[in-house]
């Protein structure tokens, strides 16, 4: 059984605790709210882009116009295979990190159990704590990437991917995939999967729209009036590349946002719990202090009854 003195100290201790989580998730929650405003107005940009590009290519394809979509999209049987794994670089984030290493487990065994070896899965980690862990596998990217997850900066970014681009166009790669954490609310985040390369207009649409609150009508009346300059086949060569680059960018815009999210519920939660454990730490010290003074009284009249 504890003292009266251990008690008293392991308050002050989980008092201490509780302070300082209960400021993280003040922290973590202005960070949450800064990077939804971000997030929200980018994917209306993005939106945008994307109707465009898609309008253009719906014409294309009805009047069976070569477009510079088929480099990009080109189904390859799958050989080789690129994976970026995006984490955090910190921790007390609940499950987050936990999830993103699991489900790189899964991709890597299941790649494995399709009969590719290990030396053809090519990781590409962004985030300390998946990078910690991509240590074991073989073919890992050799720099850090881990600046892109607390500020991702565009023009970085889109360099990065004109280079995973090029590597998917030469052969080097048959399918780039994504896992990392989707911010949905702020009380949810959902584990993603999904294929980079070869890109799929459509995918991009449906995830755009639904992101942005927007139905998706892929065959409802497309939009051609527009004015072409220099021609529409140089504006899609442009777009194209563009809308590849926007997508890294949105991914990794995604999952600061979902850690954001998750370190709120976490220092929530853990605050919520000091406060439970401090509350029963109280009573537990008003207890032993009541039963030593009654045991002094006690004592006391002992003493004087002789």
């Amino acid at each position: 059984m504890l003292s009266l003195k251990e008690v008293k100290t392991r308050i002050q201790s989980v008092a201490s605790t509780r302070q300082i989580t209960s400021a993280m998730k003040m922290v973590s929650s202005a960070k949450l709210h800064k990077a939804q405003k971000q997030i929200h107005d980018f994917h209306l940009y993005q939106s945008k882009l994307n109707q465009i590009l898609t309008n253009f290519l719906e014409y294309e394809k009805r009047h069976d116009l070569k477009h510079a979509v088929i480099p990009f999209s080109e189904e390859r049987e799958i050989k080789k295979v690129t994976i970026i794994a995006i984490s955090s670089n910190n921790s007390l984030c609940g499950a987050f990190n936990n999830n993103v290493i699991r489900a790189l487990e899964r991709a890597m065994d299941e790649y494995v159990c399709r009969g590719l070896g290990e030396e053809n899965i090519h990781l590409i980690p962004i985030g300390k704590k998946v990078s910690d862990f991509a240590k074991k596998y073989p073919n890992v990217y050799g720099e850090s990437l881990d600046e892109y997850v607390q500020k991702p900066k565009y023009d970085a970014i889109t360099c990065f991917s004109d280079r995973l681009s090029q590597q998917f166009l030469a052969g080097g790669t048959d399918r780039i995939e994504f896992i990392y954490q989707h911010f949905k609310t702020s009380t949810t985040q959902s584990l993603t999967r999904e294929t980079y390369l070869p890109f799929h207009i459509d995918h991009a649409v449906r995830r755009s729209n639904g992101d942005s609150g927007e139905e998706d009508q892929p065959d409802s009346g497309y939009q051609v009036n527009y004015i072409f300059e220099p021609d529409r086949q140089a504006l899609i060569d442009e777009l194209i590349p563009m809308v590849i680059r926007l997508k890294l960018y949105t991914v990794l815009l995604d999952s600061l946002a979902a850690e954001h999210a998750a370190r709120t519920v976490a220092m929530q939660i853990a605050t919520e719990n000091a406060d439970i454990l401090l509350q029963s730490l109280k009573i537990q010290y008003n207890k032993f202090r009541q039963q030593s003074i009654t045991n002094e009284l006690l004592d006391i009249i002992g003493g004087t009854i002789q």
